[in-house]
């Protein structure tokens, strides 16, 4: 998520309150993302901050689809007519938020490790590594993919290369039409009131 930090910063100064909304605020910008991913038989092994992996089970060229379809539904999703950001209206301000995607392919492990107290699942993979470079490559609005997933991909999509070897922004060859301008208002809980 892109927006993240003034967001954050801004609605913690409304303490309790302030939380409150970014609660909800939250559950509104990743719940989109997450049916997005259910949607095409993804599931998301952990949140990391910001953030989220996303992992695809399946053969390479229908997660591959599956990744690349809900990276566009995602962006569609943030897109604005001004731009990749869509604007949160809350109590406190007014709030930019969009998103950049990495994706890429391959095989992803996973276990779990047990100790007397606890147990710990872990996933790793230069798919998930592969993904967060391309991430982290990635400007806000933009999908970046690894070669990996360029290989596999039968959708109809325009690629160049990006400022790192072997990612390259992708774009549909359709356009992605632009979401609203602007979202409704978030809904406060009741006990809320704005100030």
């Amino acid at each position: 998520i892109s927006g993240f930090t003034p967001l954050t910063e801004t609605l913690f100064q409304y303490h309790h309150q302030g939380a409150e909304v970014l609660s909800a605020l939250l559950g509104e910008v990743f719940g989109e993302m997450v049916c997005q991913v259910y949607a095409r038989q993804g599931f998301i092994p952990m949140f990391a901050g910001d953030g989220f992996f996303a992992v695809f089970p399946g053969a390479a060229a229908e997660t591959a689809e599956h990744a690349w379809q809900t990276a566009v539904s995602i962006q569609k999703h943030f897109r604005s007519a001004r731009g990749p950001f869509s604007i949160y209206v809350t109590p406190y301000g007014n709030f930019e938020i969009g998103v950049k995607i990495g994706i890429a392919v391959g095989e992803v492990d996973w276990g779990i490790l047990y100790s007397d107290h606890q147990a710990i699942c872990y996933f790793r993979g230069d798919a998930l590594y592969d993904c967060a470079d391309a991430e982290q490559t990635a400007v806000t609005g933009e999908i970046i993919a690894h070669d990996t997933l360029l290989t596999h991909l039968s959708s109809q999509y325009e690629a160049w290369s990006a400022d790192v070897p072997a990612f390259h922004k992708i774009v549909p060859l359709s356009a992605i039409p632009c979401a609203p301008d602007k979202l409704p208002p978030l809904a406060l809980p009741p006990q809320l009131t704005a100030v």
